[in-house]
C-alpha cells in the first residue's frame, strides 16, 4: 500500500520544465519504506512536496527511492510538464530507466512501467546524480524519513493538513 502526504504548492507556477529531488529511507527492522520527492521549480523554492511509505515484508530503502521517482513522473504527467530533471542519490533510478539494472521487485517494475509511459506521452526526462549531503537532497531525506518536524522547521511549511495513504507492495 502506498502512502501519500503531500501539498505545498506556490501561488505563481510555471510547468514547462520542473525539477524534483527525490529520496527514500527505511528503519531497521521496519516492514516499511518512506519516500519524498520535493519540486524545486520555483526559483529554488519548493513549490510541492509529497511524501508516505511503501508497506511489505521484503520492501528495502530501494523502494522507497523507486517510489520517490515514480509518483515524480506521475505528478509531472499529472501536470503537463514537458520535461522533469530527477536530482536522485540512488543510482538505480538511472540505472532501472535507461536499461542498465533489471527491474526485480514489485516497485521497481511500477517504476519502469511509469517511466515508459511518461516517455510516451512525451515527457523529457534527465537524470542528475546529486550528493547525499547536497541541501535539497537532505530536506527530501528528511521528508522521507518522516521528520516533518525537521523538514517543516528548514522550510516553514505547514504540516498540520498531511493526509497519509498506503501502498503495499
Amino acid at each position: 500500500m502506498c502512502s501519500d502526504t503531500s501539498d505545498y504548492v506556490s501561488s505563481k507556477v510555471d510547468f514547462r520544465k520542473i525539477k524534483v529531488y527525490v529520496d527514500g529511507s527505511q528503519r531497521p527492522g521496519e516492514d516499511v519504506a518512506r519516500w519524498a520527492y520535493l519540486d524545486l521549480s520555483d526559483g529554488g523554492t519548493v513549490r510541492y512536496y509529497s511524501s508516505g511509505i511503501v508497506q511489505g515484508k521484503r520492501v528495502s530503502s530501494t523502494d522507497g527511492e523507486l517510489m520517490a521517482a515514480t509518483k515524480a513522473l506521475i505528478y509531472a504527467i499529472s501536470k503537463g510538464v514537458r520535461a522533469i530533471e530527477i536530482c536522485y542519490d540512488y543510482d538505480g533510478i538511472f540505472k532501472l530507466a535507461t536499461g542498465r539494472s533489471k527491474p526485480s521487485s514489485l516497485t521497481s517494475k511500477l517504476y519502469i512501467s511509469i517511466y515508459n509511459d511518461a516517455i510516451r506521452e512525451g515527457l523529457q526526462v534527465t537524470f542528475t546524480k546529486v550528493d547525499k549531503h547536497d541541501k535539497m537532497n537532505r530536506i527530501a531525506d528528511s521528508l522521507a524519513r518522516g521528520d516533518l518536524y525537521a523538514f517543516d522547521a528548514l522550510l516553514n511549511v505547514p504540516t498540520d493538513d498531511m493526509e497519509e495513504m498506503v501502498f503495499k507492495v
